[in-house]
């Protein structure tokens, strides 16, 4: 089943969509580097698919323009089917952000996730320093609710330009780089009342 937007569709993920992943393009922010997917060979595609789809507790669609052409995916996890909440996970081709695509599939994916999951928050986790994503998530709906320092798995270069101007996201201690994780939350009120707003 395909769920259509203006411009993008939503369905459930699958193997030819991974395969599609490996002509995005790349991020040139060397702090978004774990987006960078490498997915050479089938096994490895069929494992990333695995690890997305086996669980009963997460659910992944694939976000793909009219032409059928993948641009990215999102999805839930951890999801509590009594509490009705779950983590969201997403991630375009950077060829394709700045587009309004993240927002159009992911209002899509809410839209289906609080109206026919019957789902009541979603959570996610986003770094400080991807702002970009925060201004995104901002304006669907999610609200900040707390943040946590992470560990920065990444090899850190201080010299990076892309380090200095977040170097507020940082910290080092005891020789160990941690970042800092935004918590935010949007319930199914918090959603409806935006869509609201948006048709007036």
């Amino acid at each position: 089943m395909k769920i259509y937007g203006e411009r993008v569709y939503l369905e459930k993920l699958k193997l030819n969509h991974i395969d599609q992943m490996q002509k995005w393009g790349r991020h040139n922010n060397t702090l978004l580097e774990d987006y960078n997917y490498s997915l050479e060979n089938l096994s490895m595609r069929k494992m990333f698919l695995f690890e997305r789809t086996a669980s009963p507790f997460k659910k992944y669609y694939a976000v793909c323009l009219h032409d059928g052409k993948m641009i990215g995916f999102i999805g839930v996890r951890n999801i509590n089917y009594i509490k009705k909440t779950s983590l969201l996970g997403i991630v375009f081709d950077p060829n394709h952000l700045n587009k309004g695509y993240g927002t159009e599939g992911l209002q899509l994916f809410l839209r289906m996730y609080f109206n026919e999951m019957k789902m009541k928050i979603m959570y996610l986790e986003v770094a400080r320093f991807n702002k970009r994503a925060i201004r995104a998530y901002e304006k669907i709906g999610f609200k900040y609710m707390a943040e946590y320092l992470d560990l920065y798995r990444n090899q850190m270069n201080y010299e990076d330009i892309n380090y200095l101007e977040n170097k507020n996201s940082f910290i080092e201690t005891d020789g160990m780089v941690y970042n800092y994780i935004h918590v935010m939350r949007i319930t199914e009120n918090d959603f409806k009342e935006m869509e609201i707003e948006n048709e007036i």
